[in-house]
């Protein structure tokens, strides 16, 4: 080992010039991280025979999952962001470019408008519709940002973590802030 000491070293710095090099230029990538206690499979009652119904532990798991990621929630959560982007320009978790300021989608938006939509919808906690043609716009006003359905859930897992009672929820994104609002807004 003594005798071959500069070959151990110096693959040792040679894949870490590598590693370096093919990394340089991605983007950097921001992961937040909450976890949920459900207490689904806490048991307070004594069971006199040992019966423990691990079926209903699990469906309960699997709907909490699939409401955490339904549409009406992501939903709820992109006009969440919206507002936080739109209510505070200087704080914004995304800033559109010059070319997409220019963009029909951009253009045909009224912000004020805009923002009092998304404040309806969010306390009445319902979602924009695509057959409403102001509606429609929204939606694609929301995709211009990447805040849409598609693009939150793309970046968003939800999961249980193994052999334990809690529900953990991560977002990655180049922002964060953002990566945190997420999270904590789910």
């Amino acid at each position: 080992l003594l005798k071959r000491k500069w070959i151990i070293v110096g693959s040792a710095i040679l894949a870490a010039f590598i590693a370096w090099y093919f990394t340089k230029d991605q983007p950097s990538e921001y992961r937040s991280i909450a976890q949920v206690s459900t207490g689904f499979t806490t048991n307070d009652v004594v069971s006199v025979n040992g019966e423990n119904n691990f079926f209903e532990a699990d469906t309960k798991f699997n709907n909490a999952i699939v409401t955490f990621t339904s549409p009406t929630v992501m939903s709820l959560l992109s006009y969440s962001v919206i507002l936080h982007d739109l209510e505070n320009p200087s704080q914004a978790f995304r800033n559109l470019s010059n070319e997409q300021k220019q963009s029909d989608v951009y253009k045909a938006v009224d912000i004020n408008h805009a923002k009092e939509v998304f404040n309806g919808k969010l306390n009445s906690m319902s979602v924009l519709t695509s057959y409403k043609p102001e509606e429609k716009k929204l939606i694609e006003f929301l995709r211009l940002y990447g805040y849409d359905y598609g693009s939150l859930a793309s970046s968003l897992n939800v999961y249980r973590l193994e052999r334990t009672d809690y529900i953990q929820i991560d977002y990655r994104s180049e922002n964060p802030e953002l990566s945190a609002f997420v999270v904590n807004n789910v």
